[in-house]
C-alpha cells in the first residue's frame, strides 16, 4: 500500500467517531475486538444499511435486553393504572350515553306536553295557550338543566382521564428517555469497534447506526397508547 493510500485510510479513519463517554479499558478492548474482526474478515454489512459482527451482536443483545426491560417496566406501570382508567372511562362514557339520549328524551316529554289536559277546553283558547306555552317552558328548563349537569360531570370526569394519562405519558417519557441512553450508549461502543476496524479495513460513517436495535416495544407502546387517548381501552392488553 503506498503512502497516499495509508494517508487517506487515515484522514478516513479519523472522520469515525470515538466518544470519551466509555471508559479507557472498555474503549481498548472494543477497539482491539474491532482490529482483529476485521483482520479474519468477520464484519458484515446488512442490507439495512449497519455494521454487524458476532461480537457486535453482544451489543446488540444486550441493547435490545435493556430496551424490551424500560418498556416493559412502562408497560407494568400502566397496567397498575389501567383498572382505574377503565373505570374513569366507563363513567365518562355512560355520562355521555345519558346526554346522547336526551334529545329523544325531551322530545317525548314535549309531546307530552303539548297533549291536551284536562280543563284545557273550558279554559279558553288564550288560556289554553299560556298553559301549553307554561308546559313547553317546564320541559325545555328542565332538560337544560338536566343538560347542563351531565355536561359538568362529563368535564369532571374527563379531566380525571386525563390525570391518569398523564401519569403514564410520565411513564412513557421516562422510558423514551432511557431508550435513547441505551442507543447513545450502543452507538458509541460501535464507533469505537468500527474505529479499530477500520485500522484494516475501510468502514464509512453511514454504517454507524442504530438499525440493528429493536424499535418493536416502543412502537407497540405508541399504538396502545394511541388508543387510550381515542378514550379506547383494549382488553387485551
Amino acid at each position: 500500500m503506498t503512502n497516499s493510500s495509508n494517508g487517506n485510510n487515515a484522514e478516513h479513519r479519523y472522520e469515525l467517531f470515538f466518544p470519551r463517554t466509555l471508559g479507557v479499558f472498555t474503549r481498548m478492548r472494543i477497539w482491539l475486538h474491532g482490529y482483529f474482526d476485521a483482520l479474519r474478515g468477520k464484519i458484515e454489512f446488512s442490507p439495512e444499511g449497519y455494521i454487524t459482527s458476532p461480537y457486535c451482536r453482544h451489543f446488540e443483545d444486550e441493547a435490545n435486553y435493556r430496551i424490551n426491560a424500560e418498556w416493559q417496566e412502562c408497560n407494568g406501570a400502566m397496567f397498575e393504572l389501567r383498572p382505574e382508567l377503565l373505570r374513569r372511562i366507563r363513567c365518562r362514557d355512560e355520562i355521555r350515553r345519558r346526554i346522547s339520549l336526551l334529545p329523544e328524551q325531551k322530545e317525548r316529554a314535549m309531546a307530552r306536553a303539548v297533549t291536551e289536559r284536562p280543563g284545557d277546553a273550558a279554559a279558553g283558547a288564550k288560556l289554553t295557550e299560556n298553559r301549553l306555552l307554561r308546559r313547553r317552558s317546564l320541559v325545555d328548563a328542565e332538560f337544560e338543566q338536566k343538560e347542563n349537569q351531565l355536561k359538568a360531570q362529563e368535564i369532571e370526569v374527563e379531566g380525571a382521564v386525563e390525570e391518569i394519562l398523564n401519569q403514564y405519558q410520565d411513564c412513557r417519557d421516562i422510558a423514551d428517555t432511557h431508550d435513547r441512553i441505551v442507543r447513545v450508549d450502543f452507538l458509541a461502543r460501535l464507533s469505537v469497534y468500527s474505529r479499530g476496524a477500520s485500522k484494516r479495513r475501510r468502514i464509512e460513517r453511514r454504517y454507524l447506526n442504530d438499525g440493528a436495535l429493536t424499535t418493536e416495544p416502543k412502537q407497540s407502546n405508541d399504538i396502545l397508547f394511541a388508543a387510550y387517548l381515542k378514550g379506547e381501552c383494549p382488553d387485551g392488553q
